[in-house]
């Protein structure tokens, strides 16, 4: 199955499938074999990348959101899903920040009709402009943010009531 990741705010097409010894894992179309060993040192794995030897180290932030340490190296790693997706609580939505930046819009007040894939703000990062939209059809229930605040990934920015 292929997902869409971000390493270091590039966006990359990925594949992985897993062999008995061994991973394929093909990045935007281009394939490479990793074979991971199961000898840590310091936490550290090596790991040979077609054919050659790597130290790597990969620690869970949150759901989604790595930090992928190859030698004295770290790159944060993100699966689309964490970057896009809203979480449901209960018959809420709750949508989240996918990445830190500054709100340049936002297009919603509290009390709002909302249906879903409506825009709710524009969240500004590294010059891009990422419209967050409504992930369910409902009421603007909490409104965490306002236009010109900077926000921190995972941070929640707004709740909608489903109806």
């Amino acid at each position: 199955m292929k997902k869409t990741i971000m390493l270091d705010k590039t966006e990359f097409e990925v594949e992985v499938t897993e062999h008995k010894d061994h991973y394929d894992i093909e990045v935007d179309g281009k394939s490479h074999r990793v074979e991971l060993s199961e000898l840590r040192m310091n936490g550290f794995a090596l790991a040979l990348v077609d054919g050659k030897a790597i130290q790597v180290n990969c620690n869970k932030v949150k759901e989604g959101d790595y930090i992928l340490t190859i030698g004295h190296n770290a790159h944060e790693v993100m699966f689309r899903e964490a970057m896009v997706e809203a979480a449901l609580e209960e018959g809420e939505a709750v949508i989240e920040a996918p990445m830190p930046g500054l709100v340049a819009e936002l297009y919603v007040a509290l009390g709002d009709e909302v249906v879903s894939g409506q825009p709710l703000l524009i969240l500004e990062a590294m010059k891009m402009q990422n419209e967050i939209v409504a992930k369910t059809d409902g009421k603007v229930a909490e409104l965490h943010i306002a236009k010109g605040d900077i926000v921190s990934i995972g941070q929640r920015l707004v709740v909608i009531e489903g109806e």
